[in-house]
């Protein structure tokens, strides 16, 4: 078995070498994520119609939304924001490369305590914002035309995190373990027509927001 495992890892290196990969345009951005509020700063600063109030947006889509922003009607702060944005989406990171086809994967550690002055009150640190104690996300891109993308992770299950007596992320005992992951997993496919006319379409399990609530 273990001659397997070296020959599948020899083989892997021998096809993908070690690149720095930018975000393919398929790649959703989350619904949490900061880059919607900064957006939605410069269409107010610059009286421009934002069209990304639902999310998740795809990378390439929030793109060309930023390509409109007239930076002439920008404030000092608002062009901050901008180049800001800008610095994301063409942020290198290490991954796999070969041909079309690119790969990558991280590794988040993140132990937690929480704690309460008042024993006799049911106040508990909101669960949605609770973090998994290990999370491993990865991805597959297709150039810029598909992008798969999941998660593993070690965390606790909603009932623990909701517990008013629960003060760290740890899984434990066993029975607080969340056993079903992956919450954020999904497979985006599109193509661009035209420097204005695209199509996309995913099919994914994640948080979505609709307006700006």
């Amino acid at each position: 078995m273990k001659k397997i495992y070296l020959v599948l890892a020899f083989l892997f290196f021998a096809v993908f070498s070690i690149q720095a990969i930018t975000l393919g345009d398929q790649t959703l951005i989350p619904s949490d994520h900061w880059v919607y509020q900064e957006l939605d700063i410069l269409c107010l600063e610059t009286g421009t119609v934002s069209f990304a109030t639902s999310a998740p947006r795809t990378c390439g889509e929030l793109k060309k939304y930023l390509s409109q922003i007239e930076i002439q009607k920008l404030s000092p702060q608002g062009i901050e924001i901008y180049n800001h944005l800008q610095d994301f989406f063409l942020q290198e990171h290490l991954g796999f490369q070969t041909g079309l086809v690119s790969a990558g994967f991280a590794l988040d550690l993140a132990l937690e305590g929480y704690f309460k002055s008042n024993e006799n009150i049911d106040y508990i640190y909101p669960y949605q914002k609770k973090l998994p104690l290990v999370n491993i996300p990865f991805g597959f891109n297709l150039g810029n035309y598909a992008t798969l993308a999941s998660e593993v992770t070690v965390a606790q299950n909603i009932e623990a995190k909701k517990d008013s007596k629960n003060y760290v992320n740890l899984p434990l005992p066993l029975s607080k373990f969340d056993v079903n992951f992956p919450h954020n997993t999904y497979g985006s496919f599109g193509i661009m027509f035209s420097e204005n006319t695209g199509i996309n379409f995913r099919i994914a399990r994640g948080f979505q927001s609709i307006g700006n609530t």
